[in-house]
């Protein structure tokens, strides 16, 4: 495999959603591959998306490794220092790879904005002050539910725009470090939310509680299960409900196989259809690491997430598993129909190469 080669020429979308799920993956060179590619087209946007995945994908896996990641992402005389932006984000990419994950952060903000059952929850802090927000947020004798929207809500975020709106999210960290979180931590979480306006970003104060006072022994699972890459071609796990052609791929799956066609229509109307078969894909597939930290509220946490998206598009409790199951099983058939619409779109060879020198 060349050491270096120049970029890959797809769009900023697939560079993106490539640059993140080869990171759950552990798959370190892909990842280099696609940061260059997204360097390209969107220059300094690249730190920012550095600090989403540190968050959402590595989280409570290593806090020491999100905190280096925002520290040198929001600081160009540190990156300077190290080498320069480019070699700096090449470098945290790989150590991203490397890391060991945990998406709890995604999972309680997800269940936190979107689950039916917290609606109570929902509908209970937003009548609340934002200073009585921050008490509930900080407080580890809380439910997790309460105190995930408790921080939701102070942070000021919105939910869709995570535009600001009122809050205190200075407050609100202040209060995270007065209830015990690192203070190096509290202030580094403070301006990576600041920065990105991401509401799982706050969610990992929330989490920082929830493992220090876990009373299970956690611990690294390795993951042996995904398919090995049978190419050097771009991977089709890339081609997800973020861009053009997973979409379009998704949609003639959910349509054309036979398996998913029979469990879409026993659990949902054909309307639903698509918009669940996107969610279903990416848990089936889209979600999955090499190595994740395990501990005592990591499972509890995906499974309410899991639950959380396929209700709210529409999809009965009784039907989830089913519906993930079978899209799993018959990823196969989603990958045919992926390389076809993308070697389409990408039809010289050489175009689709992640590991071999490409021209400008």
């Amino acid at each position: 495999m060349p050491q270096e080669f120049q970029n890959i020429p797809i769009d900023p979308w697939i560079a993106s959603s490539l640059l993140q799920k080869s990171i759950r993956r552990g798959e370190a060179d892909v990842a280099v591959a696609a940061a260059k590619s997204f360097i390209r087209q969107r220059g300094n946007a690249i730190w920012s998306k550095l600090i989403v995945i540190a968050c959402e994908d590595v989280g409570l896996g290593d806090l020491n490794l999100v905190s280096k990641v925002i520290r040198l992402s929001l600081n160009a005389e540190l990156r300077l220092d190290a080498g320069g932006d480019e070699q700096v984000a090449l470098a945290l990419c790989e150590d991203l790879a490397n890391a060991v994950k945990d998406r709890s952060a995604d999972y309680l903000w997800i269940s936190a904005s979107r689950h039916p059952g917290w609606r109570g929850v929902r509908e209970t802090i937003g009548t609340l002050s934002i200073n009585q927000s921050i008490r509930i947020a900080t407080n580890p004798c809380e439910p997790f539910d309460r105190r995930a929207v408790a921080a939701w809500y102070a942070s000021g975020f919105n939910e869709e725009s995570s535009a600001l709106r009122d809050g205190d999210l200075c407050g609100l960290f202040g209060a995270f470090k007065a209830s015990g979180v690192p203070e190096e931590l509290a202030d580094d979480l403070y301006l990576a939310a600041k920065k990105t306006r991401r509401p799982l970003v706050v969610m990992l104060a929330v989490l920082w509680h929830m493992l220090a006072n876990d009373t299970c022994n956690s611990s690294v699972v390795i993951c042996p299960t995904l398919e090995p890459r049978s190419d050097d071609r771009i991977p089709l796990y890339a081609l997800d409900k973020h861009t053009r052609i997973g979409k379009r791929a998704i949609s003639t799956y959910v349509r054309d196989c036979p398996e998913i066609r029979r469990v879409f229509a026993r659990y949902l109307p054909a309307f639903l259809a698509r918009s669940a078969g996107c969610l279903a894909v990416f848990y089936a597939e889209g979600v999955l690491l090499t190595q994740r930290l395990e501990w005592g509220q990591s499972k509890p946490l995906e499974a309410i997430c899991n639950d959380a998206d396929l209700l709210n598009a529409g999809c009965p409790a009784s039907g989830i598993q089913p519906i993930i199951e079978t899209v799993r099983n018959n990823i196969g058939e989603l990958n045919v129909i992926r390389r076809r619409l993308f070697d389409r779109e990408y039809p010289t060879a050489l175009t689709h190469r992640v590991f071999e020198e490409v021209g400008p």
